[in-house]
C-alpha cells in the first residue's frame, strides 16, 4: 500500500479486471477486517484455489498529517487503486482410487475368479481429462485401466492356486498414475491381495451321461461284466490341500437301485434293476469336497 497514510480501508472486495466478478477477500492479517493501521499487512484469499488473472482492490486512506481521507478507485483520477496480477501455474492431477474391498491389512482385496481391482477417477483444476494408466510396480504388466476401472488381465480372473505375481504369493504390487496435457502427473501405489475361494470338485469323467447297457433282470454278475468289473468315478479338486470327499446318489434310479461305495476321491457305483423292467433308467451322483 502507498505510504503517507495512518489508516487504510478496503472499499470493496477484490474483483477481476476482466469480468468484474469478486474473486476473494483482501483482509487485515491481524484482525481479519478491512481496516488497518499503516503498520499492518493485508492478504489476498482467493475464492478459488485455481484463480489466476489480474484483480483490482479499491481503498481509501487517511492522510497521516492532515487527516484528509482520499479514495482510490478505478474511476478515480488518482489511479492509486491496486492492480495485482496472479500468474497461472499448472496444477497436479488429483487421483481418487477406491478398492472393491479392503482387507484387514488395509490392502486391496480381490477374491479369486474376479478381475476388477479398483475404481479410479481423476480431477484437474486446470481442466481437461488426464490420462490414467498402470505405470509401475513389479506386477504392472498384469493390469490395465479402462473406463475408470483397474482390471487384472485375465478373462478367468485371479487364480489363487496358480498366482502370477512376481513373488508368487498372491500379493500384487502396482502403481497407478494420472498425467495431464502438460505431462504433470500424480501417482499412487497399491497392494492387491488375492483371497482363496473354495472351488467345487470336478468329476474327472465329466458331466456328460455315462451309459451302461445290460439285459432285463440282469444280476450283479451281468453288471460287473458290462462295466468291466465296476463302474467307477474319480474326482479332482483344484483347491490346495483338498483331500476329503463325500459321494452320494442325489437323484435315485426310478426302475432299480443305484448304490455307491465311497473311497474318498473315487467311488464305485452298482446298479440292480427292478425285476421285469426294461428301457432306460438314470441316477445322478455328485460329490462335495472338504479340506
Amino acid at each position: 500500500m502507498p505510504s503517507g497514510y495512518s489508516i487504510y480501508k478496503i472499499l470493496r472486495p477484490p474483483y477481476d479486471s476482466t469480468t468484474g466478478n469478486v474473486v476473494g477477500t483482501f483482509l487485515n492479517a491481524t484482525t481479519n477486517g478491512q481496516t488497518t493501521s499503516s503498520s499492518a499487512t493485508f492478504f489476498f484469499n482467493p475464492s478459488s484455489p485455481d484463480y489466476f488473472g489480474t484483480f483490482y482492490v479499491e481503498w481509501n486512506g487517511t492522510n497521516a498529517s492532515t487527516g484528509v481521507v482520499t479514495e482510490h478507485t478505478k474511476d478515480n483520477s488518482s489511479n492509486n487503486y491496486l492492480s495485482i496480477p496472479i500468474t497461472s501455474t499448472n496444477d497436479v492431477p488429483v487421483l481418487s482410487i477406491t478398492a472393491v474391498e479392503l482387507n484387514s491389512n488395509g490392502n486391496f482385496k480381490v477374491n479369486e475368479g474376479n478381475t476388477l481391482v479398483a475404481n479410479v477417477s481423476v480431477s484437474d483444476a486446470d481442466g481437461g481429462t488426464p490420462d490414467i494408466n498402470v505405470t509401475g510396480g513389479l506386477d504392472a504388466a498384469l493390469f490395465t485401466h479402462s473406463n475408470g476401472k483397474i482390471n487384472f488381465n485375465s478373462s478367468s480372473g485371479f487364480d489363487y492356486e496358480f498366482p502370477q505375481d512376481n513373488g508368487v504369493d498372491n500379493i500384487y504390487n502396482i502403481v497407478i498414475s494420472a498425467t495431464d496435457s502438460n505431462n504433470t502427473s500424480s501417482s499412487q501405489a497399491i497392494v492387491i491381495e488375492v483371497a482363496n475361494v473354495n472351488d467345487p470338485p470336478e468329476i474327472v469323467q465329466g458331466d456328460s451321461d455315462l451309459i451302461v447297457t445290460i439285459d432285463e433282470d440282469a444280476n450283479l454278475t451281468a453288471w460287473a461284466e458290462a462295466t468291466g468289473g465296476s463302474f467307477a468315478l474319480t474326482v479332482s479338486d483344484s483347491d490346495i490341500g483338498s483331500s476329503n470327499f463325500t459321494w452320494s446318489v442325489s437323484s435315485a434310479a426310478r426302475n432299480g437301485t443305484a448304490t455307491i461305495t465311497d473311497n474318498n476321491n473315487n467311488c464305485t457305483i452298482v446298479y440292480t434293476p427292478t425285476a421285469d423292467i426294461w428301457g432306460q433308467d438314470t441316477a445322478s451322483s455328485p460329490t462335495t469336497g472338504q479340506t
